[in-house]
C-alpha cells in the first residue's frame, strides 16, 4: 500500500495479471495473501523504478482476455502463453528468469538407463500437465503408448513415484518445487532437458510506446536485479523448502 500511495502522482497504476495457483511462481498463502517467484521479483521491481502498480492472479486463458481486451496493462507471462495474436499487440520485456522443460523419472529406475535406452524408448507411457503442449517440446502423444494428462501438479508426482508412467515432462522449477512441498523429491530424478522457457513482462504496446521511459525503467531494473542475483536467490529461496503453506 504504501508503495502505491508514495508513487500514484508519477502516473497512472500499472495493472498486471499473473498465472493463478502456480506455484511456486505465484499462490494464495494461508499466511500473507498473494506471494511467489513472480510476485516477489514484481514487487521488488516497481519499488526499485518507483512506480505504482496492481497485480492479481487469474486462470491463464482469463489473464490473456484481459489483456487483449486492455481492461489490463500487462501481465507476468511465459513463452507458451503468449499466442500469436497477443505478440502483435504486446511489449515484452527483457528475461526475468528461464526455467526448462524436462523428463524425470522415477530415481529407483535410474539403473536402467545404462542399457543406453533414448527416452522415447525408455518412456513407453508418459505423463504431462493438461497445460503443457507436448509440441511446445518437439514431441507429439503419438511418440508414446501410453499418455496420462493431469489438471495438476501433484497428481503429477504421484503418477510418477508410484509408478503409473514410465516418464513425466514437466517445467523444471515447479515439478522440483511440488516434489519437494510432498517431501518425494528424492524419488524424482531429471533425465534430459528439452526446451527453455524465459519468463518476462508484457505490457500494451499503445501503453508503451507512449511511456519510452517506463519501458527502459523496466529492463535496466531487470539487468540490476540479474546482476545482484536477487532473481536466482529468490529461486534458490522458494526450492529450499519448507515454505509458508499454501491455499489448495
Amino acid at each position: 500500500m504504501s508503495i502505491i500511495c508514495s508513487t500514484i502522482l508519477l502516473g497512472k497504476e500499472i495493472r498486471l495479471a499473473t498465472v493463478h495457483e502456480f506455484p511456486p511462481y505465484s499462490f494464495n498463502t494461508k499466511e500473507n495473501g498473494l506471494s511467489g517467484i513472480d510476485i516477489e521479483i514484481i514487487t521488488e521491481l516497481f519499488k526499485q523504478i518507483n512506480k505504482a502498480y496492481s497485480i492479481k492472479p487469474y486462470p491463464v486463458q482469463r489473464a490473456q482476455y484481459l489483456v487483449e481486451k486492455q481492461s489490463l496493462d500487462g501481465m507476468v507471462t511465459t513463452t507458451p502463453y503468449m499466442t500469436d495474436k497477443l505478440s502483435e499487440s504486446l511489449w515484452r520485456s527483457d528475461t526475468l528468469y528461464t526455467a526448462t522443460v524436462s523428463i524425470f523419472i522415477n530415481r529407483q529406475h535410474k539403473p536402467a538407463l545404462n542399457q543406453r535406452l533414448s527416452h522415447s524408448k525408455f518412456c513407453v507411457s508418459i505423463g504431462f500437465l493438461s497445460s503443457t503442449s507436448p509440441k511446445s517440446v518437439g514431441l507429439t502423444q503419438s511418440d508414446y503408448l501410453d499418455v496420462r494428462l493431469v489438471q495438476r501438479l501433484p497428481q503429477l508426482v504421484n503418477l510418477l513415484v508410484q509408478d503409473q508412467v514410465d516418464c513425466v515432462i514437466a517445467e523444471d522449477i515447479s515439478f522440483i518445487y511440488q516434489a519437494k512441498l510432498m517431501k518425494k523429491a528424492d524419488q524424482v530424478f531429471l533425465l534430459q532437458e528439452l526446451a527453455d522457457r524465459d519468463s518476462f513482462i508484457t505490457l500494451n504496446k499503445n501503453l508503451a510506446q507512449q511511456n519510452p521511459q517506463l519501458t527502459k525503467s523496466i529492463n535496466s531494473t531487470i539487468a540490476k536485479l540479474q546482476k545482484d542475483q536477487f532473481i536466482d536467490d529468490l529461486i534458490i529461496k522458494y526450492l529450499e523448502l519448507p515454505l509458508r503453506s499454501w491455499k489448495q
